[in-house]
Formats: structure tokens, sequence, C-alpha cells
């Protein structure tokens, strides 16, 4: 995993993981780097807010929603990390693609001509995993001394982001993404 600051965003934080990452599930090092009991209490929390770019390399960026070795590896990072929509940057589609390989009941139909694909998502299941995301969200909040009102319109933010159809999009600087769409 590498990570770097990025110039886009207040203090950026890139967080790439490589394909042996991805395949060997190594996360440990993020975790570790990122555990809410090592990071900062009240104000000095909140530039970590909406800093956190993930990025997924090593395979076709169009399909990573489908890619068995992704799917998984997005599955156990959440388990082992649930604080994404916290860090999570919000400007681009890529924290949406790591939700996305989190269901179970996603659906990707794939176009011939870009062999990119369209990824349907069950609403139901979506918004279970964004609850969960958000309980743990609320945690570091907290931790960062946020009222109830930040709270809340970090929460509509996180809410309003999964709403956007980011299949009109153009492609992200690490060489595009999957095409993904709002959940039907």
């Amino acid at each position: 995993m590498n990570t770097q600051h990025n110039h886009s965003h207040p203090d950026p934080i890139i967080c790439e993981f490589s394909r042996d990452c991805i395949e060997q599930k190594q996360f440990g090092f993020f975790v570790d780097r990122w555990a809410p009991h090592k990071l900062q209490r009240g104000q000095a929390l909140l530039p970590l807010m909406d800093s956190m770019v993930f990025r997924l390399h090593g395979y076709d960026p169009r399909q990573l929603c489908t890619i068995p070795a992704v799917r998984a590896f997005c599955q156990s990072f959440f388990e082992a990390w649930p604080f994404w929509f916290f860090g999570g940057n919000l400007d681009t589609p890529n924290l949406a693609i790591m939700v996305y390989c989190c269901l179970h009941k996603l659906r990707a139909v794939g176009r011939e001509p870009t062999k990119s694909c369209h990824v349907h998502v069950d609403p139901e299941e979506l918004h279970q995993f964004v609850e969960r995301g958000l309980c743990a969200m609320t945690l570091l909040c907290k931790r960062a001394g946020m009222t109830e009102s930040e709270m809340a319109l970090r929460s509509m933010r996180v809410l309003e982001y999964f709403k956007t159809d980011w299949s009109n999009r153009p492609p992200q600087p690490t060489g595009g993404m999957p095409e993904t769409g709002r959940g039907e």
C-alpha cells in the first residue's frame, strides 16, 4: 500500500493498494496506522474527514467491481476498518466502487465496446451497508468533538454521495474507473 498527499483537497491522503496487496489482503499497515485509538481527538481529527482517496491498482479499472479478489479485499478491509465514510473523499467514485465491491447482490452489466460495466446494486443491501458505515463514522465524529448537526450534515453528504450517478463522470486521474450507477 502506498500513501501520499494529493493537492486537490486540503491535506488529502491517497491510499493505493497494489494488486499484490489486494490478492494477499494486505491492509494491516493501513489499519494499524489509522486505528481509532491512535487518532487525535477533537478539532485535530477533523482534517482526516473527507481526505482519503482509495485507489485499487493492478486490474482493469473498468471491471473492479466484478473481480473476486478485489471484492474479497474490500469486504475484509471494511470489516477491519469500517470508518470509510469519515475518512473517504466524496468527490470521486473511488469510495463508491469499494462499497459496491462489498455488496453481495451486485449485478454488473457489461458494455462490450468499452469493456466497462454498469453496476446495479440492491437498494436495501446498500442501505444496510451504509447504515453500518454511518455508525462507525459517528464514532470518529464524536471523537472529533462534532456537534449533532455537524454529524447529521456529514451523514447527509454520505447519503447524497450514493445517489450520485457516477457513470457520467470523466475518468479519474488513476486511468479510469468502472462505471457506477445508482441502485435500481
